[in-house]
């Protein structure tokens, strides 16, 4: 008698298949996810460190400032005007050679810097 085989699967079968099949779409599901999660925070990190630099930057003007041209005190305005040392210079290339305490340095060592709002961005300008 020959035994005859039946074709297909079993249920166990396939239900193992279904399984393994549920199982790696999930992982994919999750590394997808995981994957969105860690572009979106990047993304969000990398905008925070513009703005620490662009803080960064504010400090180190008004940190290097001498005197605040606008706004006076006790106004407002959209515009930060201050004089400060050109920071391109050398130390050593400033030199006094007025021998003004009220004045130590020359126009030419002195740079405007100017912070202003348009459309909702600040911008910063050098003269």
């Amino acid at each position: 008698m020959k035994s005859r085989r039946s074709r297909g699967f079993t249920l166990m079968e396939g239900l193992f298949a279904l399984f393994m099949v549920a199982f790696v779409m999930g992982a994919l599901a999750n590394t997808l996810r995981q994957t969105a999660q860690i572009k979106k925070n990047t993304k969000n990190l990398d905008q925070e460190i513009e703005v620490f630099h662009l803080m960064m930057r504010i400090e180190n003007d008004l940190n290097g400032s001498f005197e605040l041209l606008e706004p006076q005190p006790g106004q407002s305005s959209e515009v930060i005007r201050l004089k400060r040392v050109d920071p391109a210079l050398s130390y050593l290339a400033r030199t006094d050679s007025s021998g003004d305490p009220e004045n130590p340095y020359e126009p030419s060592e002195t740079v405007t810097v100017e912070y202003h709002l348009e459309q909702g961005f600040l911008y910063r300008t050098v003269q």
